[in-house]
Order: C-alpha cells, then structure tokens, then sequence
C-alpha cells in the first residue's frame, strides 16, 4: 500500500482567459494552447482540461507538476492564432473549491 505523501496529488488551476478580439475560442484551440506551451517546457503530457466556458477554465495536473503548470499556462500568448493572456486564478486539491471560486457552480 502507498502512504499518503507518496500518493499522487491532484490540483486543479483555475484561469481566466483574456482576449482583446474576435470570437471565443473553442475547447479544442485551448487544448492546442496548453499542450504547445507544456510541450516546450518540457513537461509530461500528464496535464487535462477539465473545464473551459469560453473565458474561465480549470486544468488539472499533478502536485509534483503545479508550479511548472501555473508558469505554463501564464506563458500562453495566443489561441487559435489570436494574442491572449492567461491569469490564474486559484489553484486548489479539490475541483468543487475552484469552480467555487470561479463561480462555475451555479444552475445556469
């Protein structure tokens, strides 16, 4: 049996994605961000998207991986060849206390 601190922790980011114009992109063209800045920071493709409305977003990865993640995803300048910025928001163990946070717990 392993122990709880060689267990593999969760964490969830939360972020916001900014974008000065034209549509929102889809989940698709967020997926193709992430994975090119992970992919040239060298990180395992151990990363998921696990939420994205269209501005907020909730990725989850390891807790051995949250620091390189966060910078990551900070890195991001476009999406769907469209200059972005991405701010984090929160980072949390639990996903129901980031879409909390992000207020993506509400009845629509």
């Amino acid at each position: 049996m392993v122990g709880p601190d060689r267990r593999e922790r969760k964490r969830y980011i939360g972020f916001r994605l900014v974008m000065d114009t034209g549509p929102v992109p889809d989940r698709s063209g967020m997926v193709r961000a992430i994975d090119g800045a992970t992919r040239a920071a060298g990180l395992p493709d151990r990363k998921r998207l696990t939420v994205f409305t269209g501005e907020l977003g909730i990725v989850l990865c390891r807790h051995t991986e949250q620091e390189a993640m966060v910078e990551c995803i900070r890195s991001i300048g476009e999406v769907d060849g469209r200059p972005a910025r991405i701010e984090t928001l929160i980072t949390s163990g639990t996903i129901k206390k980031v879409k909390g946070h992000l207020g993506l717990d509400r009845d629509a």
